[in-house]
């Protein structure tokens, strides 16, 4: 969001200074992270890694190892995709029409109507996507859990 970022606060949690809305995105995940169980499935591995994984034998990396890999990129891709395209298409909508907006009244500043325009714009659409894309990051990480656990044994 534009302007979003003139606002900096301190963040405890990573010791340095954040957009609000940063503090506002890293928190809220956190809190889906432990709601969804994602704590005690860490340490639920973590547990039985040293079943699977005794101290002192090594690690390989196989090719299931790697198609592990290559999944979770693409996993990670679509939800970045999935967060931000809403916004990022209802942005270029806006600019779009602005511009428009812009050559049939050139004695208007369009530029003063963007920033405030475009940030509400995007605000709006995050609020009604959110939930699209809250339930396709908690169906993913269920997926990534269960394929976890298929992975996890066989090393």
């Amino acid at each position: 969001l534009r302007g979003a970022t003139m606002g900096t606060i301190f963040n405890s949690t990573i010791e340095a200074e954040t957009s609000l809305f940063g503090l506002l995105f890293s928190q809220f995940l956190c809190v889906i992270f432990f709601i969804s169980g994602g704590m005690e499935f860490i340490l639920n591995i973590l547990y039985e890694s040293y079943q699977y994984l005794p101290p002192g034998r090594t690690l390989l990396f196989d090719q299931q190892f790697l198609k592990y890999i290559q999944a979770e990129w693409r996993t990670l891709y679509q939800l970045c995709i999935s967060f931000s395209l809403p916004a990022i298409i209802c942005m270029v909508l806006a600019d779009l029409a602005l511009g428009l907006l812009n050559r049939s009244a050139q004695q208007l500043n369009v530029f003063f109507f963007s920033m405030p325009l475009k940030s509400i714009l995007v605000l709006l659409t995050l609020l009604i996507s959110f939930p699209y894309a809250l339930h396709h990051y908690l169906v993913e990480s269920d997926k990534f859990y269960i394929y976890l656990k298929d992975w996890f044994p066989s090393v």
